[in-house]
C-alpha cells in the first residue's frame, strides 16, 4: 500500500499492531472477545494536519477471525476514526475519544509524533487507528502497537501516548506509561 515504508517495515507494522490487538484481548478483555480481530490502518499526517494531508502507510485486518463476519462495518470505522480525529486536530485532540458520540462514533484512533527513520530525522504526526473490539480496548491497542514500534527505532514521542491515556482515562491501557 505504501511506498513510503519498506516492505520489512510494513510488516514490522502489521506484525506490532497484531501482537498489541492480541495482547490486549487475550490480557484485558473477558472470554467473549476472544478470537476477535478487527481493522487497523496507519496514517502519515502530513501539515497542515486535516483529512485531506493523511497519507495512508498500512491497512489491514489483524488478529483473530471470530468477528469476520462484520469487517465491512469495522473497515468504515477504521476510516471514520482517524478522519474525524484529523478534522479535530485544531481543538487539540489527539484521539477519536475526545470527538466520540456513545453508540454512533467511537474511540480507537490516537496521533502521535514520532521520528520514522526510513523517512528522514524529522518528527513526523502519525495516525493509527483500530476498530473491532470494543471502543477503549481498540484505543488502548494503538497506544501498546505505537510503543511496539517506539521499541523498533520509531523514536515515538510518549508525551503524546500519555496524554490520550489521560484524556481518555482508558482503564483498558496497561502499560509503562501507567508509572510516567
Amino acid at each position: 500500500m505504501s511506498e513510503l515504508l519498506s516492505v520489512d517495515t510494513l510488516k514490522m507494522l502489521h506484525d506490532m499492531a497484531s501482537l498489541a490487538v492480541s495482547h490486549i484481548v487475550r490480557e484485558r478483555l473477558g472470554e467473549e472477545h476472544q478470537g476477535r480481530g478487527g481493522y487497523f490502518r496507519a496514517f502519515l499526517l502530513r501539515e497542515p494536519r486535516d483529512y485531506k494531508n493523511m497519507v495512508p502507510l498500512y491497512e489491514s485486518w489483524l488478529a483473530g477471525s471470530a468477528n469476520l463476519d462484520r469487517a465491512s462495518l469495522y473497515w468504515v470505522c477504521s476510516i471514520e476514526k482517524p478522519i474525524r480525529l484529523s478534522q479535530n486536530v485544531h481543538l487539540g485532540h489527539v484521539s477519536s475519544f475526545q470527538s466520540r458520540v456513545p453508540d454512533q462514533l467511537y474511540a480507537g484512533a490516537i496521533m502521535f509524533r514520532c521520528v520514522i527513520p526510513e523517512l528522514g530525522s524529522e518528527r513526523v504526526w502519525v495516525i493509527f487507528s483500530f476498530s473491532g473490539l470494543p471502543e477503549m480496548a481498540d484505543e488502548a491497542s494503538m497506544v501498546i502497537a505505537a510503543e511496539h514500534m517506539n521499541e523498533r527505532g520509531w523514536k515515538v514521542d510518549f508525551d503524546d501516548l500519555k496524554k490520550i491515556i489521560d484524556t481518555s482515562k482508558n482503564s483498558v491501557y496497561e502499560g509503562p506509561l501507567l508509572g510516567a
